[in-house]
């Protein structure tokens, strides 16, 4: 088991508040594209998009460019969709240590 995250922290200035999720996530940050959840309907979507021939070369580009600004994490129940966020997301992580009980 590794590092797990335990919650988000909300955007904007001063005093941020933590938003618990009920599923955590592994802390193992996938790029778009390159998840390990063998097809969510959330990577399906953007898969699709940047494979189905619809864009043209700018918007095919600007794609990518968001790729790199987001990051994909893998849910913890196998049929869950996945959550993309902000690569610079502010989260809470529970290192893998503390979770077996390894208090040194």
């Amino acid at each position: 088991m590794g590092d797990v995250i335990v919650a988000f922290f909300t955007d904007g200035p001063g005093e941020r508040h933590a938003e618990y999720e009920e599923e955590p996530f592994t802390a193992d940050p996938h790029a778009l594209g390159d998840c390990p959840c063998q097809g969510c309907e959330v990577c399906d979507e953007r898969n699709e998009l940047a494979l189905d021939g619809s864009l043209d070369a700018a918007g095919l580009a600007g794609l990518t460019q968001n790729d790199a600004r987001y990051v994909c994490l893998a849910p913890s129940q196998p049929d869950a969709d996945c959550t993309v966020v902000f690569r610079n997301t502010p989260v809470a992580v529970i290192p893998a240590a503390q979770l077996a009980g390894d208090r040194g």
